[in-house]
């Protein structure tokens, strides 16, 4: 046998070696690995954490919707005209094919109940209260 075939079985003797001692666990390896290894994956268990302020349910805003309409060309103009009679901030809404002209935003019903009338006496009539959540 030669120098060469000889170093080459030794050495897949040494690689059997250690793919058997480290398939058989840590029992036969030293303890300051085993040692070690438990210190880095053992992790005490955390006390649950609770939120120092309780997390409020999702709030609804309310809007008014004036009008849609599939004009593009039409909305801003329309919208514009609207914020200036109703005296409030007016919103374009984007659902194609639709374009939808909103105006208030509310925390409360009845403050947007009230500006649906005053668009009603205004001309809007199909105008309705609409809900979102924040």
């Amino acid at each position: 046998m030669s120098s060469t075939q000889s170093f080459i079985k030794g050495s897949l003797f040494l690689i059997f070696l250690i793919l058997s001692v480290s398939s058989c666990g840590s029992k036969y390896l030293p303890r300051e690995i085993t040692e070690e290894k438990k210190a880095v994956t053992e992790e005490k268990p955390r006390p649950e954490e609770k939120p120092a302020v309780e997390v409020a349910p999702a709030s609804v805003i309310w809007r008014v919707e004036l009008f849609s309409t599939t004009v593009k060309e039409k909305v801003r103009e329309e919208a514009l005209k609207a914020g200036t009679a109703l005296g409030t901030s007016v919103y374009i809404i984007s659902e194609p094919p639709y374009y939808k002209v909103q105006a208030g935003h509310y925390n409360d019903q009845s403050e947007a109940k009230n500006l649906l009338a005053k668009a009603k006496k205004l001309g809007y009539t199909k105008a309705k209260v609409v809900e979102y959540k924040k």
